[in-house]
């Protein structure tokens, strides 16, 4: 499905809601609020949408729509053919809580991402991605990232101060070591780094450092 038909399948909805009808399919919506001034039918659903799911639709661009979803708390879009840097659409939606855009073929998070600062459980892995950037560190409500199987051979400082983190997937990258300080890291609950290029030196002094946390190496 191209992004050309789902511009044309959201805008379908919102004027199937402008009739009245019941719509259920890609959207999960809020229960109904009262408001001193009712909104247009096409207002009410950007504002009510509150998950959107479009992974395995083979994507390779997301419909400029979504970046209209302002109550958006969940989107999947996993399995598509997103290229480059994450879409600007989703940099926009500052309600996101849950984010999953795995196995895509994303290189780059820009630094807007750092605005998503209600972002609890992130899953970038099965991209291309080698770095993530400062402004990642102000994403303060992080539970639980993903980064399984991308191209990191130097561990994600940003990861390493944010003091709501309690789950890390580093599996199947490139790291041969962690930084030196790893006390931003202590309330961390599990680290997973299989298939990855630690020494028993530095699996050693990781484990020496993070004694509360599961580390995970190779079986």
């Amino acid at each position: 499905m191209d992004g050309g038909r789902l511009i044309f399948i959201i805008s379908l909805i919102a004027l199937v809601l402008g009739l009245g009808l019941l719509y259920s399919g890609y959207f999960e919506s809020r229960p109904g609020k009262k408001k001193e001034k009712s909104p247009s039918p096409e207002e009410k659903f950007f504002e009510e949408v509150l998950r959107v799911d479009l992974s395995d639709q083979g994507l390779d661009l997301l419909p400029a729509e979504l970046e209209k979803l302002s109550s958006l708390a969940e989107l999947d879009v996993s399995g598509n053919n997103l290229v480059g840097p994450l879409p600007g659409q989703i940099l926009r939606l500052k309600s996101l809580v849950k984010l999953k855009a795995g196995k895509n073929k994303l290189s780059l998070l820009p630094p807007e991402i750092g605005q998503l600062r209600n972002l609890e459980e992130v899953d970038l892995s099965e991209n291309n991605l080698s770095f993530l950037p400062e402004e990642a560190g102000s994403l303060t409500k992080l539970k639980s990232i993903s980064l399984a199987e991308n191209l990191f051979e130097i561990f994600p400082g940003p990861l390493s101060v944010l003091p709501n983190l309690e789950v890390i997937d580093l599996s199947g990258n490139r790291l041969n070591k962690l930084p030196s300080d790893l006390t931003g890291m202590l309330n961390l609950k599990k680290l997973d780094l299989r298939g990855n290029k630690f020494n028993d030196e530095e699996r050693e002094r990781i484990r020496m450092n993070l004694p509360k946390t599961k580390v995970i190496f190779n079986l």
